[in-house]
């Protein structure tokens, strides 16, 4: 896998937008989960990693408009049924949340499920 390097733009004042990537020819704009849903690295190693270079990255498309962000692992997809959606716990009903869509069970672990309208909303406003 060869590593991604994002274009930054000039004078970027959103922290959660990290600039541009080429995806198969489309410019797609890059961004930093980490920093949209304000969360810290719970490993070290992850911490000090630079955050200029990305090897493993999720593409997301909303009616032409394209986003990536890094990612860690990659496990594969699920589907779930929305009953199956598990609430947020009271300390995850915060601003901070609103892109957090509840949790789903998978192998045996709770996954958080983001409100990707709400991300693509977001990350929209910032860039338009």
């Amino acid at each position: 896998i060869s590593q991604v390097v994002p274009h930054r733009f000039p004078h970027n004042k959103e922290p959660g937008v990290l600039g541009v990537i080429n995806v198969s020819g489309a410019i797609s704009l890059c961004i930093s989960l980490e920093k949209i849903l304000q969360l810290t690295p719970v490993n070290k190693q992850l911490q000090s990693r630079s955050s200029s270079r990305f090897s493993r990255m999720i593409v997301m498309n909303r009616e032409g408009f394209i986003i990536a962000f890094e990612v860690d692992h990659v496990f594969g997809l699920t589907w779930g049924a929305e009953q199956d959606i598990l609430p947020l716990p009271d300390s995850m009903q915060k601003k901070s949340c609103k892109m957090a869509k509840g949790f789903l069970e998978w192998k045996r672990k709770q996954v958080l499920l983001l409100e990707t309208s709400y991300l693509f909303e977001t990350v929209q406003k910032w860039v338009m």
